[in-house]
């Protein structure tokens, strides 16, 4: 069985609001915790990470880097806020599109922090 607190956490979020509870339970098993330290790159522009990550506590600052090398505030994510999703959703937004493909991306894992 899952960890409550996070299990709250997913059914709180936005992107997951809709998968039953069961599923969530099972997918939370198959997940990756990680911490990272104030000023520490999650991952840098031009990278292409092959997973998503949901917020559980703290900010994250997504920059973007201009051709003058100045750094731009290009989003801030908080507790509950998903990033990348077009890895999961990358053509569609419908809802039922939406639901059957976290469905099928229940089964890669999904990294969280």
């Amino acid at each position: 069985m899952a960890d409550k607190s996070i299990l709250s956490a997913f059914k709180q979020a936005p992107l997951f609001r809709q998968i039953e509870e069961e599923e969530l339970e099972h997918f939370i098993e198959n997940v990756t915790i990680a911490t990272y330290k104030k000023g520490h790159y999650i991952f840098l522009q031009g990278e292409t990470p092959d997973w998503m990550l949901l917020l559980l506590q703290g900010t994250i600052k997504v920059l973007r880097q201009t051709e003058m090398g100045r750094f731009v505030t290009f989003n801030i994510l908080t507790p509950r806020q998903t990033w990348g999703e077009g890895i999961i959703l990358p053509f569609s937004y419908r809802q039922d599109r939406m639901i059957k493909s976290l469905k099928q991306f229940f089964q890669r894992g999904l990294r969280r922090i």
